[in-house]
């Protein structure tokens, strides 16, 4: 069965086992691989290591990966921070980001042909489930799913090695706390793996306010007014959507000098003010609305 159809801009359908696919389209890539996976592996990794040579990935390629680093999918098995350790070290300019609860599963070679589907980079993903996929090789299509990828990465965490080392050694303590938990009914037990618990999602927590909780706020709202104006009492609850961690109204967190938890929507109310000097959005009293330059980059800007 032919399953191309070049007449609806070079669609591919790809049914299980997609490993062959995967493998065509990594070893296509020159100079940009964008990854979305919130399950990885070390058969995940193998797969992408095994196909770009390892000159490619020292010299020319770069990596772009969001994953989620859910402290439980660690504690589960499915995601394993020691193999995206590994394909960090195997790509010097891998640039990594945390998003919690992401849940696409993207690949996109060098802005040209994107795959998109239910594949995890995991061995069930790749050999044993019952997994589909579509190929698209349109380089328009391509470059905006590349840019929507950027988009969803911008929302969470940039992960430099050095954090991911410290995630990692958390991540086998907590795994080993898991496994005793299972096998336990002592409380003792359970209270040390909830400490165990409680110390990966800090450090996670960490990250996704390093550069400022503010910062991340006003990219999420330019981010929802995409979509069209939003009232602030509309804002609130997409943002506290997209970031539960950082929007906990029964806490007051402050990590690094960063505060936020009960605080959160003050922290909202100020990312819209610097939003609203900077031209980037309008507010009518009732509706905020994002700010666009013109294509002429001229310094005048009307509401969209």
């Amino acid at each position: 069965m032919n399953r191309t159809f070049v007449g609806h801009l070079g669609v591919e359908l790809i049914p299980s086992p997609s490993i062959g696919a995967l493998e065509s389209l990594f070893a296509s890539v020159i100079g940009e691989l964008h990854v979305v996976s919130p399950y990885i592996t070390n058969s995940g990794i193998a797969l992408i290591t095994g196909r770009i040579q390892p000159e490619a990935r020292r010299v020319a390629v770069r990596l772009n990966l969001l994953t989620d680093l859910d402290p439980m999918s660690v504690c589960q098995g499915s995601c394993d921070p020691d193999a995206i350790l590994a394909l960090v070290r195997s790509f010097p300019q891998a640039r990594i980001h945390h998003l919690p609860k992401v849940h696409a599963k993207i690949l996109v070679a060098d802005r040209r042909v994107a795959i998109i589907g239910s594949v995890n980079l995991t061995q069930g993903g790749i050999k044993e489930n019952y997994e589909y996929s579509l190929k698209l090789s349109s380089n328009e299509i391509a470059e905006q799913v590349a840019r929507d990828v950027e988009e969803y990465s911008a929302l969470g965490a940039p992960i430099p090695i050095e954090m991911l080392e410290s995630y990692n050694r958390t991540a086998g303590q907590l795994r080993e706390a898991f496994r005793k938990k299972e096998r336990a009914v002592s409380s003792s037990i359970r209270k040390a793996f909830d400490a165990h618990l409680h110390s990966g999602s800090e450090l996670l927590l960490r990250a996704r306010v390093k550069e400022g909780v503010t910062r991340v706020f006003s990219r999420t709202i330019l981010f929802l007014l995409r979509e069209g104006p939003l009232r602030t009492v509309d804002l609130h609850p997409q943002i506290k959507r997209i970031h539960p961690d950082l929007c906990d109204d029964s806490v007051d967190r402050v990590i690094d000098g960063e505060r936020f938890g009960k605080k959160w929507k003050h922290l909202v109310r100020t990312a819209q003010q610097i939003l609203k000097r900077e031209g980037l959005v309008d507010f009518d009293g009732k509706f905020w609305r994002l700010v666009v330059i013109n294509e002429d980059r001229s310094n005048s800007r009307s509401p969209v």
